[in-house]
Order: structure tokens, then C-alpha cells, then sequence
């Protein structure tokens, strides 16, 4: 159940916030809004980057990559949603419906095979959404 109210509560979040746009100032702009509030955008870059090691533990340790998860790329993620949002609908969802398939693997007991593909899934849905803002996204590490 602990998903699904994560779910709701992140379509509450975009419902309320509304979202901004990302920048327009080149291929990177410095800073992206959410509601009007700025978040710089190397923040954002780093917690997706940060995602590429959780993807990479969901493939060796599923379990374990849930507490990693929630202490850094988690709260980026539904930022990078919100952000997306009004202008980049279909990137927003795509990110929603991965993460929303990410923490429903690590909420089960055990997680399912596919947790490493499914944080996988979840990191590509992010670069994505960078991508659709002009922000170049993260090399992850091999």
C-alpha cells in the first residue's frame, strides 16, 4: 500500500505545484523552476547522477538499494517531475510510472527480479527528462 500513497501523493504534488518550465537560456540553464521557486539545475544533475549508482546496486542488492534511493535521487526525482510537468507532459509521466514501478520493487519482500531493468528504467526516464529541459544529462560511471 506504502506505493501507492507515494503515487498519490506525487500526482498531488504535481496537481498542487503546477510545476514551471525548465530554462530556456541555452543547453544548460543554470536554474529550473518549480512554482516559481528556482532549483539550481546542478542539483538536479546531481541527484540523477546519484541515481546511477542506485541502478547499478539495484542489479547486485535490490533490497539494499531502497535506503539509498530514499536518502538521495528520491526526492530529485519528484522535483524533476513537478518541473516537467506543464511543458514536458509525456517525460512527466513516463518519470512518474517509473518510479512508481521502482518503489513498488523495493517495497516487496523480496523485490522481484526485475528491480535492476526497473531502476534502470527509472534512470533512463530521468535523463530523459533532463534531455526535454535542454539540460545535458550525466555520464554514469561504468
Amino acid at each position: 500500500m506504502k506505493p501507492i500513497l507515494a503515487f498519490v501523493a506525487a500526482c498531488a504534488v504535481i496537481t498542487a505545484c503546477g510545476g514551471g518550465g525548465g530554462g530556456t537560456s541555452g543547453p544548460n540553464p543554470k536554474n529550473l523552476s518549480l512554482s516559481g521557486v528556482k532549483i539550481p539545475t546542478s542539483e538536479v544533475v546531481s541527484g540523477v547522477q546519484l541515481m546511477c549508482s542506485v541502478a547499478k546496486q539495484a542489479h547486485t542488492d535490490p533490497a539494499g538499494s531502497a535506503g539509498p534511493f530514499y536518502a538521495a535521487p528520491h526526492n530529485t526525482m519528484h522535483q524533476l517531475v513537478t518541473v516537467l510537468h506543464p511543458a514536458h507532459r509525456a517525460a512527466s509521466d513516463k518519470l512518474l510510472n517509473a518510479m512508481y514501478v521502482y518503489e513498488s520493487d523495493i517495497a516487496a519482500t523480496p523485490p522481484p527480479p526485475a528491480t535492476g531493468t526497473d531502476a534502470d528504467n527509472l534512470l533512463q526516464a530521468a535523463m530523459e527528462g533532463l534531455t526535454a529541459l535542454q539540460v545535458t544529462p550525466p555520464t554514469c560511471p561504468s
